[in-house]
């Protein structure tokens, strides 16, 4: 059973500790907890706050090969792994280009590798540090880039894990560190006397993520003091509006799917189009896929303008098969 924080820990202490009051019951975090290890000032913490709670770790590093510098990241993390005894692994991925950007093939690439190796060795839980300024950063960048709801809603300090809108079976993501801000994290590190690497990437401003934190947020700070409070908020909500519509949707699946999770396609079309597409989309989620808005909406047309059976496309690697008034969800051939 997890201990309530303590009114004296550290801020950074007092997060993790709330994380798993609340999570800690979870069957997943009983197993060995897998840690995103860039070297970073954020991770470094991360992997302490982690490790000073007892649990059993395996710390992944990734190596991009994108900069000369980062060749001497592995070693760096190896000996922080070594000195307090936590099992280290480097992956090495070739970032290919996708048209999402250099940042977006990244992420990308980092994430596919993370969990191919978790899956093979079996770790179901891989924990991130993303912290309370990233987050800000991540609904602003959402909100630019025209999101649904679900990307205003922010981060979740635990979900599932996927890439390229396709979730991972069986694998989920924590960020334990989510409610403490950067200069929580820099004052625990110096708290600690821990070392971190420096990525020169951060400093690049034609890194949208970096121009936002950099150049962005400060200027509307200074005119909206309250930028940060109000946009944590605002995410806030929205989560709160997209778990209630998640529920209600669950209810909807006793009714527009069978004891396979197939979709019944008769009832489905007797809903309004706005349910039929809310539905569907839970039901793609239910399979283990996200696709935007637009798929969505072809999907939809396609399966209410006939009744034929055959294949309809939903995103890259996944289609919906109907057969017999049914519909399944399937990897693509």
């Amino acid at each position: 059973m997890s201990q309530a924080p303590s009114d004296t820990a550290h801020p950074v202490q007092q997060a993790v500790q709330r994380f798993f009051l609340l999570y800690g019951e979870q069957p997943a975090l009983r197993e060995r907890i897998a840690v995103a290890f860039s070297g970073g000032l954020d991770s470094t913490v991360l992997l302490h706050a982690l490790h000073a709670t007892g649990r059993p770790l395996q710390a992944l590093h990734v190596n991009h090969g994108l900069q000369a510098a980062a060749q001497a990241w592995p070693g760096h993390c190896a000996n922080v792994c070594n000195a307090w005894n936590i099992p280290f692994e480097c992956l090495t991925v070739a970032v290919e280009s996708t048209g999402l950007g250099l940042e977006a093939d990244a992420r990308q690439a980092r994430y596919a590798c993370l969990q191919a190796w978790m899956s093979a060795h079996g770790l179901p839980v891989l924990a991130t540090a993303h912290h309370r300024d990233d987050q800000i950063e991540t609904v602003l960048l959402q909100l630019f880039r025209g999101s649904g709801v679900k990307g205003l809603a922010g981060m979740r300090a635990y979900g599932p894990m996927g890439v390229n809108r396709i979730q991972a079976q069986g694998l989920s993501l924590i960020r334990p560190l989510l409610d403490c801000t950067r200069e929580e994290l820099e004052s625990y590190a110096v708290q600690h006397r821990l070392t971190w690497i420096e990525d020169p990437s951060n400093a690049d401003p034609s890194i949208r993520r970096n121009w936002v934190r950099r150049d962005l947020l400060p200027a509307l700070r200074t005119h909206f003091p309250q930028v940060d409070h109000g946009v944590l908020q605002l995410a806030r909500h929205i989560a709160e509006e997209v778990q209630a519509e998640a529920v209600a949707q669950q209810a909807l699946v006793l009714t527009l799917c069978d004891a396979s999770l197939q979709l019944k396609l008769a009832p489905w079309r007797q809903e309004t189009q706005a349910t039929r597409l809310a539905f569907l989309k839970h039901w793609l989620e239910q399979g283990g896929v996200r696709c935007g808005r637009e798929p969505l909406i072809e999907l939809e047309r396609q399966l209410m303008a006939t009744t034929h059976g055959g294949v309809r496309q939903v995103t890259s690697g996944w289609s919906v098969k109907v057969n017999r008034g049914l519909a399944r969800v399937q990897r693509a051939a």
